[in-house]
């Protein structure tokens, strides 16, 4: 509210300001982030996009951290509660997430690269967990999106993308 803060505030406004309570929270994070987290994290580059083409589209991902090295990417994510991993990683995607990353790099570089999701509570006791999921997981993941892909490229073909399922109220 001051003159000297409004001064900063316009200096910096091509960032993202954080919150006291925010900044706090992150420092809480990290402070309780284990050892297998912080070796996952280490070194490698973050915030990678990655261009190339699948099924003759042109697609892209962004990965949080990539160990191009080691064959290692990571996307960290916050989560209410620990218990709550199974049920956010069907609900949001995030199993399609890691296998579009996947496949893309993997059409980038010629090799599979491995994909964990890292997740952390977003409150105390901010608990930390690596999930690399399985083989089942992986399944449902390319069938969604080889279907995604499919039905892009009929959009493109025909010139028509109305909803193939419309919402029924």
């Amino acid at each position: 509210a001051t003159k000297i803060g409004k001064e900063w505030k316009e200096l910096h406004a091509d960032r993202t300001i954080i919150t006291t309570a925010d900044y706090a929270m992150i420092h809480m994070m990290r402070r309780r982030m284990p050892s297998q987290v912080k070796s996952l994290l280490c070194g490698g580059s973050s915030e990678v996009t990655v261009r190339n083409t699948l099924n003759g589209l042109s697609v892209q991902c962004r990965i949080d951290h990539w160990m191009r090295d080691q064959k290692q990417m990571s996307d960290l994510k916050t989560i209410g509660a620990i218990e709550d991993i199974e049920r956010e990683i069907q609900k949001r995607g995030y199993h399609i997430q890691a296998r579009w990353y996947q496949r893309i790099v993997e059409q980038e570089t010629g090799e599979m690269h491995d994909f964990a999701l890292v997740f952390v509570e977003k409150a105390f006791p901010f608990r930390w967990r690596i999930v690399n999921l399985d083989a089942d997981y992986q399944a449902i993941a390319d069938e969604a999106i080889d279907g995604a892909l499919h039905g892009i490229k009929a959009r493109i073909a025909s010139g028509c993308w109305d909803d193939p399922m419309p919402l029924r109220i």
